[in-house]
């Protein structure tokens, strides 16, 4: 690639893809020091869908995923007990079940902001019913009244906004690869 003004102009496109996987990883760090067990995954895994292959996203939100539960048991002193072991696994399977239909959105609109909505919904809802699943067989001791879920969808909604205007803004300034159609990476 031909030498341009910055920095970030002369990064290439798979480099600029690995610096945004590397972001997501360590905002993933950052959420799970500050917030342990109500880290955004919803909102990771669906800007990691909208903005990544499905294969770059499900790696973002996985190893976000093994850094969050590095953070809870080497950090935060999370006990070591199967239902710990138990929670970490669902959120694990829910955080990849929400990529996975944040990652259908683009299939079911062209309208852009239907689609980031469609996304973080899709997200939000696959990764509370594996959540909802769970207490099937784990304990859940209240986790799931609408107090909380509210809680966790409004964290959820604010880390996407964040998440929406790092990427934007890495976009605009030539840091972040741009995917050809915006926000939505190309399948």
């Amino acid at each position: 690639m031909a030498q341009k003004d910055g920095a970030a102009e002369t990064l290439s496109g798979s480099a600029k893809t690995g610096i945004w996987i590397g972001a997501g990883i360590v905002a993933s760090f950052l959420f799970s020091w500050a917030l342990a067990c109500i880290t955004p995954f919803a909102a990771l895994a669906a800007i990691a869908a909208l903005t990544l292959s499905r294969r770059n996203a499900f790696l973002m939100v996985g190893v976000a995923f093994l850094i969050n539960q590095a953070v809870g048991f080497l950090l935060l002193g999370y006990p070591h007990t199967l239902d710990t072991y138990g929670w970490g696994v669902a959120i694990g399977v829910a955080a990849l079940a929400a990529t996975y239909v944040a990652s259908l959105a683009p299939e079911k609109s062209d309208s852009k902001v239907a689609v980031i909505v469609m996304g973080f919904l899709g997200a939000f809802v696959a990764y509370e019913l594996v959540l909802m699943a769970a207490t099937a067989v784990l304990p859940s001791e209240g986790g799931f009244s609408f107090a909380v879920i509210g809680k966790v969808f409004w964290i959820n909604a604010l880390a996407y906004a964040a998440f929406l205007a790092l990427r934007w803004g890495g976009e605009a300034i030539g840091f972040f690869a741009g995917t050809g159609r915006g926000l939505i990476a190309a399948r």
